[in-house]
């Protein structure tokens, strides 16, 4: 149900905030409503949320935290202290820029040498177009494409509502932590510090990656062996059709495999 589900989101986002963090729990609410979407969450239920959630937050940005105002200000026009809190946006657009169709090779980046801060962390990608060009940011984001359309398919084929929903909120969870980064980089959002997973400098959270992709591989691996058995299934119901056809009944507590032996002939 709804009211369980959200029982359990909104105590994680309270934390957060507390912390504060902000924009880390919007990421884990939307989270939570996908995934709550994907389960069969009335809209009805998710505008209700919404209209109750949606002032609170904008009263929290406004007049709680003043950096995510200054962040707003800044994304609007970061020319207006490019030596201050809007240099880190203009040099990643230099990174971005510079790097052209096919970057300036691996390795040969000037903007990760203390111009653009947090270049091996939350601008990693930056960095990496730099480097690579149009061509490897593009691969990247295929790549994460890739991802979620495999997710899509685990859940798709899971063996209960339970692993769905578990491979969906892991696929989401990398995905849209990616899409949030990769909007950071270019600009599309205020600045947020948030890496970028499998590929931003850090063990904890290449860990921590590579545990939601074994969660779904796991739940992918018994949708396989699930469908292997309705594959079995499929088998001995058409030869046990066919051997009734042939007017032969077969004992109860026996299937199709347990006769053996030539069909018999007509009379």
């Amino acid at each position: 149900g709804f009211v369980p589900a959200a029982a359990f989101v909104a105590p994680l986002c309270a934390l957060i905030i507390v912390q504060p963090d902000l924009g880390t729990s919007l990421f884990v609410g939307m989270l939570g409503f996908i995934v709550l979407i994907a389960g069969g969450l009335r809209f009805k239920h998710l505008a209700i949320c919404a209209g109750a959630v949606m002032p609170i937050v904008l009263s929290l940005m406004f007049f709680k935290f003043d950096h995510v105002k200054t962040r707003i200000e800044v994304f609007l026009d970061p020319a207006a202290d490019p030596l201050g809190k809007g240099h880190q946006i203009l040099q990643s657009w230099t990174a971005l820029g510079s790097g052209g169709f096919t970057g300036k090779g691996l390795g040969e980046s000037t903007q990760k040498l203390f111009y653009l801060p947090e270049e091996h962390t939350d601008f990693i990608y930056a960095i990496l177009v730099e480097e690579t060009g149009f061509v490897g940011g593009g691969v990247v984001i295929l790549l994460f494409l890739a991802l979620i359309y495999a997710g899509h398919r685990v859940s798709k084929h899971a063996p209960d509502r339970f692993g769905a929903l578990l491979a969906m909120g892991m696929t989401l969870s990398l995905v849209l932590q990616a899409a949030m980064n990769l909007a950071v980089v270019t600009g599309a959002v205020p600045t947020k510090g948030i890496s970028l997973p499998l590929i931003s400098y850090g063990g904890t959270g290449l860990v921590v990656a590579l545990m939601q992709v074994g969660v779904v591989l796991s739940v992918a691996r018994q949708a396989v062996s699930r469908s292997d058995v309705l594959k079995l299934a499929a088998i001995d119901a058409r030869e046990a059709t066919q051997i009734s056809r042939r007017g032969i009944s077969i004992a109860p507590g026996l299937s199709a495999n347990h006769i053996s032996g030539p069909a018999p002939r007509p009379l």
